[in-house]
């Protein structure tokens, strides 16, 4: 099995390193306090969780989660950039504006575009950047369909263990082609909130692919 960190303690962060270890995987949950790491991992009850420092977890794993704000992601980079080198990054970020209802990219760009460029020797590929932290634990909706995970890269060979890896879940995950395609998947994100807000979803809902 992959060796998995999470970066990011929050909702997302939390999410994720639960439904990894559900599927059995050891999972690296990185913070800037490892002691905070520590404490969430207990609140999670998973044995298969280990809370650690931001260092240990980049350092312990192949594939690493960036679970935290857009906006955090650059503190990472600068700290953590020669550790970062040669592994497949996962950027799930979206770059939302104060009042979600906007990104804070130009419509030439991307976080994960400006990821990739800000870390030139790792191997960056996005996913989950339309999934409320809510849906981890349930990601059926009605009518048993699953809601959808869009993966990009323009690493053909980190996207597909990324699919593979995330195809453990209970999602629906597709190849959705280069990284470039993430300005309209973050862009989407902004839709999916203003619904959610709008219909009262409470922060379940996602994209299903129909055909």
């Amino acid at each position: 099995m992959a060796k998995i960190a999470i970066i990011g303690t929050g909702n997302m962060g939390k999410g994720i390193a639960s439904s990894f270890a559900r599927a059995g995987h050891k999972v690296l949950l990185g913070s800037r306090s490892q002691e905070q790491a520590q404490e969430i991992a207990v609140q999670l009850k998973q044995v298969n969780i280990q809370g650690v420092s931001n260092a240990h977890a980049i350092q312990g794993a192949e594939i690493i989660f960036l679970a935290v704000p857009f906006q955090a992601v650059q503190d990472i980079i600068t700290q953590h950039a020669p550790e970062l080198s040669g592994k497949i990054i996962v950027d799930i970020t979206n770059p939302l504006n104060a009042s979600y209802d906007g990104l804070t990219t130009s419509a030439d760009t991307s976080a994960a575009e400006i990821i990739a460029q800000q870390l030139p020797n790792s191997r960056v590929v996005g996913a989950f950047k339309n999934t409320f932290a809510g849906v981890f634990a349930n990601p059926s909706f009605e009518n048993e369909r699953k809601s959808a995970v869009l993966v990009i890269s323009d690493d053909e060979e980190a996207k597909a263990q990324v699919i593979s890896l995330i195809s453990e879940l209970p999602f629906e995950v597709l190849d959705a082609g280069s990284l470039n395609n993430a300005r309209t998947i973050e862009q989407m994100t902004v839709l999916l909130i203003g619904l959610s807000a709008k219909h009262n979803y409470n922060w379940h809902a996602g994209f299903a692919i129909v055909s």
